[in-house]
This record gives C-alpha cells, sequence and structure tokens, in this order.
C-alpha cells in the first residue's frame, strides 16, 4: 500500500513528494516487514526492514517505518 507521509521531506535530488510503501513479511522470512520511501519524480528510494536477534526467529518490526522515514530525510551538510 502506497501513501503519502506529511513528515517525509521532499526528495533531495529533484524536490518532488515521496511516496511511502510498507510490505508486510510472512513465515519464510519471519515475518519481517519492509518500509520503502520512493521519489514520485526521480525514483530514488531508501528503505528499512525488521531486525532478528538470537532470542526469537521472528522479526523485531517495532522501528521499520521511524528507521525508513529517518533514512529519507537524513541530508548531508552544505
Amino acid at each position: 500500500m502506497q501513501s503519502h507521509d506529511p513528515k517525509a521531506l521532499p526528495c533531495p535530488f529533484c524536490g518532488c513528494t515521496p511516496k511511502k510503501a510498507h510490505y508486510h513479511g510472512d513465515e519464510r522470512d519471519g515475518y519481517m516487514d519492509r518500509t520503502v520511501y520512493c521519489c514520485t519524480g526521480c525514483g530514488a528510494r531508501v528503505f528499512a526492514q525488521g531486525t532478528f536477534n538470537n532470542k526469537s526467529s521472528y522479526a523485531d518490526n517495532s522501528t521499520v517505518g521511524d528507521r525508513a522515514l529517518a533514512k529519507w530525510n537524513t541530508r548531508t551538510k552544505k
């Protein structure tokens, strides 16, 4: 499912609005979720996915959306 996230900054390359897509994993990948931010103009994208620890065979998806947004909004200093 794709949606617009009002907290996402415009694309650092072309200035267009990004779309956010969230994908839910299944048993084949430990229910690992993925969140992707993709520019609607130039196609630049970043993603984050769930992480595994040694205590469980299921992915920890609690910070996936926040980490993807932080990656998208990261800018280099000029």
